[in-house]
């Protein structure tokens, strides 16, 4: 009698296979996924400090150029754009938008939604403001540990950094650090707890946003 080879795999060792193809594949796309959202906050993170370092360079030319005092509430936005100071990630965008007391005929943008605009005012003892309104998302608090860090590497240039939940009315919670170490808890003095603590929304907060204004 001729014996018979059977090379087939039975239902079990199959089921066996395929389960474990499925864990591998959920984990590769989980890491993958990680990957991928830590490219794009480092991204961001990367392009929003040459946008602090353009606007910082840009505000010392323009105080030179203009010896009889800085303008009140000009925004160079447009300006950027046109002199090709802003760095990929971010664009310029000629569209209304309204943040409070904040409408404006144009804006910047960058790629995960996030709107900005860099102005002068002399009215509240500063010459110079870089405004973010971040959207407040599953990445918002890691890219409001980048602001506040990246600021905290300017210190020596700015003077404060104000982080702001609107509250309704025309209302808002404040959180202010100043560079100066005289007053207080300063910027470069920062813990990452203090840092965790200012990137906490406030529960009143009645925007899909909140403000921060880096201001010198």
């Amino acid at each position: 009698m001729n014996k018979i080879n059977q090379f087939g795999r039975s239902m079990v060792e199959m089921l066996g296979v395929l389960a474990i193809i499925g864990v591998l594949s959920v984990g590769s796309i989980a890491g993958y996924s990680t990957a991928m959202r830590k490219y794009r906050l480092n991204k961001q993170a990367e392009a929003f400090n040459m946008l602090l370092s353009n606007t910082l360079q840009v505000s010392i030319d323009i105080t030179k150029a203009k010896s009889g005092g800085i303008n009140n509430d000009i925004y160079y936005n447009e300006f950027l754009h046109k002199a090709k100071l802003l760095p990929d990630g971010i664009e310029y965008k000629k569209e209304s938008w309204n943040m409070v007391e904040y409408t404006k005929k144009d804006q910047l943008n960058d790629f995960l939604g996030n709107k900005m605009s860099f102005y002068s005012r002399t009215t509240y003892g500063y010459s110079f403001g870089l405004f973010f309104a971040l959207a407040n998302t599953a990445d918002s608090k890691d890219i409001c540990h980048n602001i506040i860090n990246i600021a905290k590497e300017h210190a020596s240039n700015i003077m404060m950094v104000l982080r702001e939940d609107e509250t309704g009315g025309g209302n808002a919670d404040r959180n202010r650090i100043y560079s100066d170490c005289n007053q207080g808890t300063c910027l470069k003095n920062l813990t990452v707890q203090d840092i965790a603590e200012m990137c906490k929304t406030s529960s009143k907060n009645t925007k899909s946003y909140y403000r921060f204004f880096i201001l010198w």
